[in-house]
């Protein structure tokens, strides 16, 4: 049984590159309650003052001149400070895929700007039963991979095909609804390598799995 005031934040980002100083150019979550039913979600593009290098783009699709586009002109700053869930959370459970590259992407995309990180908590492998106003955050790479029994880097692509609840369209006409339901722009120029398609198919394979987290 997990705790009642459980909050679980699935997200995504997709970045300039993986070095130490690249930085977040879109960032995309679901909010679960402890039943797993969505309560709130969101989506947003930031622009960024460093160029986005080819090989970024062609994983992603999205240059400079596209971002400015898709971002409206707006960063990072003007979007996460000013969402409760994230600037201000507790009690929360944060889920990703290969969670410690998009926590260490968002809080120095943050932090270069000159804002309060997020605080994303202490790592674990289950849901937490104790939650005394504190953040967790887990990494459903590996946990699942471990779980499964598959090589460490199993590919996010690779893992929902696999084992995905449902198949890939299903997820796409979800979005749409979703989209419409909580006011969100949605960018269907692409699939994975969206940080918001990439984050429904994540929750989508905790929920799944979530017996494997529920101790």
């Amino acid at each position: 049984m997990l705790a009642e005031d459980l909050k679980i934040i699935v997200f995504d980002t997709e970045t300039t590159g993986i070095k130490d100083k690249d930085q977040v150019i879109q960032f995309s979550y679901v909010c679960l309650n402890n039943k797993f039913k969505i309560i709130d979600m969101g989506s947003f593009y930031c622009n960024v003052g460093i160029p986005i290098p080819q090989d970024a783009i062609e994983i992603h699709g999205i240059s400079n001149k596209r971002l400015e586009v898709l971002s409206q002109g707006k960063f990072i700053e003007d979007y996460i400070p000013h969402i409760p869930c994230l600037a201000n959370a507790t009690n929360t459970l944060f889920v990703g895929y290969n969670v410690a590259f998009d926590i260490k992407k968002t809080n120095y995309s943050l932090e270069v700007e000159g804002y309060k990180p997020i605080d994303f908590g202490t790592k674990v492998t289950t849901f937490p039963n104790r939650l005394n106003g504190r953040n967790y955050h887990l990494d459903l790479m590996g946990t699942l991979c471990s779980n499964l029994g598959y090589p460490k880097y199993q590919k996010l692509i690779e893992m929902f095909r696999k084992h995905g609840p449902c198949k890939e369209e299903d997820i796409d006409t979800l979005l749409d609804k979703l989209c419409a339901q909580f006011g969100i722009e949605r960018n269907k120029e692409q699939t994975y390598h969206d940080a918001l398609f990439d984050t429904m198919i994540t929750a989508s394979l905790l929920i799944r799995y979530k017996h494997f987290y529920v101790v």
